[in-house]
């Protein structure tokens, strides 16, 4: 057989891989078995470097070029919430206005109408007073 993975047998063949993938296909995974789920977990170890922005071997250009970057991204969040987002504050403002003015304009034409039936029943109180 070439090139066949067996289960718990090792890849029989070295020509069908690389060999640093045949070396790695090769090698068994720790695992950790949790009892209390009775799942398998890898229990592998992961190493975090701190990403540094500026290396030690790059020219001034690069850092240049890096700081730019930065001070353009910042640049464009000031700008958006300096001249965009106002703009989108006013928009809902107006709307929020324009809902009370429809709200004030319907209560005058209620008050009107009410003012419009007081008149009439005094020119009917005074026509029948005389």
């Amino acid at each position: 057989m070439v090139g066949v993975v067996v289960p718990n047998k090792s890849i029989l063949s070295d020509k069908s891989m690389p060999s640093c993938l045949l070396q790695k296909a090769q090698k068994p995974r720790p695992h950790t078995f949790a009892p209390e789920r009775g799942v398998r977990r890898a229990s592998y170890t992961v190493k975090f470097r701190a990403m540094k922005i500026f290396k030690e071997d790059e020219s001034l250009l690069e850092i240049a070029y890096k700081i730019f970057a930065i001070l353009g991204i910042l640049f464009g969040g000031w700008a958006y919430f300096h001249t965009i987002h106002p703009v989108f504050q006013k928009e809902m403002e107006l709307q929020r206005l324009s809902g009370e003015s429809e709200a004030l304009t319907e209560q005058i034409l209620e008050k009107d109408a009410n003012l419009n039936s007081l008149n009439q029943d005094k020119l009917d109180l005074e026509g029948i007073v005389t």
